[in-house]
Formats: C-alpha cells, sequence, structure tokens
C-alpha cells in the first residue's frame, strides 16, 4: 500500500483500515462478495491483513482461497526478519497446501511458499507436484492441473539458489540428471499432452 508522500507509519494505518472494512464481507452469504473482500485484502501488499487471509485460506469458496493464498506472499516476504513468526506462517500454508483439493488453489500456495526462497518448503512442494503427477495418470485430470503443475514447478525453480534453475525447455535427459543427482532413484514420464510432459521423480 503506497501512495505519493505516504509515510510508513501512514501505509500502516491505512492497510489496517482496508483489512477492517473488508474483513467481515468475508463471511457474506454471497460468494462474489466473499471473493473481491479477500481480493482487496491481499492486493494491499501488507502483513497488516495476516490473520485474516488465514481464516480465509480455511474459506469454503475456491476462489476466496486463492486470493488469500495470493496475499499470504506479502505477509511471508515481510516476517522474513521475524523468524518465530516467519516458521509459523510458513507452517500454516504448507498445511493448507497439503490439504487443499483445487489445483488453481494448490498452483497459488505452491507459487507463494516458492517465491520465499526458503529451501524449506521443498519438500511440500515436491509432494504437491508428486501428487499431480498421480492426478494426471487417471483417465480424466482434474481441472486446471496442468497449470498448477506448472506453478508448482515455477515455484520449486525460484528455489534453486546455488544449484540450477531449469527452465520449461531443459528437457527430459537434463531434468533425470538433475534429479538423480539430488538423490531420486525413480524418474519417469508419468504422462504427456502435445504441449507438455509430466515427469514424476520419487526417492
Amino acid at each position: 500500500v503506497t501512495a505519493p508522500g505516504m509515510t510508513p507509519e501512514d501505509q500502516t494505518r491505512y492497510a489496517a483500515a482496508v483489512r477492517d472494512a473488508f474483513a467481515p464481507l468475508i463471511k457474506s452469504d454471497k460468494p462474489q462478495v466473499r471473493i473481491n473482500a479477500t481480493a482487496a485484502i491481499a492486493q494491499m501488499n501488507s502483513s497488516a491483513g495476516q490473520d485474516t487471509l488465514e481464516q480465509a485460506l480455511q474459506n469454503p469458496t475456491p476462489a476466496v482461497r486463492y486470493w488469500a493464498a495470493k496475499g499470504m506472499a506479502a505477509v511471508l516476504a515481510q516476517k522474513q526478519l521475524i523468524p518465530t513468526d516467519y516458521a509459523k506462517v510458513q507452517a500454516r500454508l504448507i498445511e493448507a497446501l497439503q490439504k487443499e483439493k483445487e489445483p488453481l488453489v494448490g498452483a497459488a500456495l505452491a507459487n507463494t511458499l516458492g517465491q520465499s526462497g526458503d529451501q524449506r518448503a521443498v519438500p511440500a512442494l515436491a509432494k504437491y507436484l508428486s501428487d499431480l503427477a498421480a492426478e494426471f495418470e487417471k483417465s480424466v485430470p482434474a481441472p486446471g492441473a496442468l497449470g498448477a503443475a506448472t506453478e508448482a514447478n515455477r515455484a520449486i525453480g525460484v528455489l534453486a539458489r546455488k544449484g540450477p534453475a531449469l527452465g520449461a525447455q531443459a528437457g527430459e535427459k537434463r531434468l533425470r540428471q538433475v534429479m538423480e543427482s539430488g538423490g531420486f532413484t525413480r524418474f519417469r514420464r508419468a504422462t504427456e499432452t502435445p504441449f507438455n510432459l509430466v515427469l514424476e521423480a520419487r526417492p
């Protein structure tokens, strides 16, 4: 939340006012109102909305959870200087990712965790990708599963700091080499479309 002439204190007060105005609307009986209210808080890019967004991660409306996951990226970034708070926020996001059934909401959670640059998120992201690969093995993948796999894969790429950060054109052979060098013993092509491959790596 920034505007010309606003001091950090002004920004904090403004973010709190936006949160207080929209938070009650997340409990509305109208789905679109819940979605818009969560989006407004998420787009503040402020940790002022932390408690509200964490509660919204449990909302029955997928689009509400999606915006809550997006908004938590700013919360996670701003908590990095406070290790205990950061660990709690990260743990809540990982727990939400593990429970999430909607692929696009899972993708938003995976992307938020990936943006943190914290290697501790890698196991949860890898497990999420493995579960998506299993979904692709079914006759009809869940709607949005392909986009979710792409986002989760990008999130893991963001976490590659001193190791390789491979793009979409790295190729199956090179990806196999990276997986095997990382300790994975099983690697296979789970499925493919005319435009994408889904590769599965297991310990």
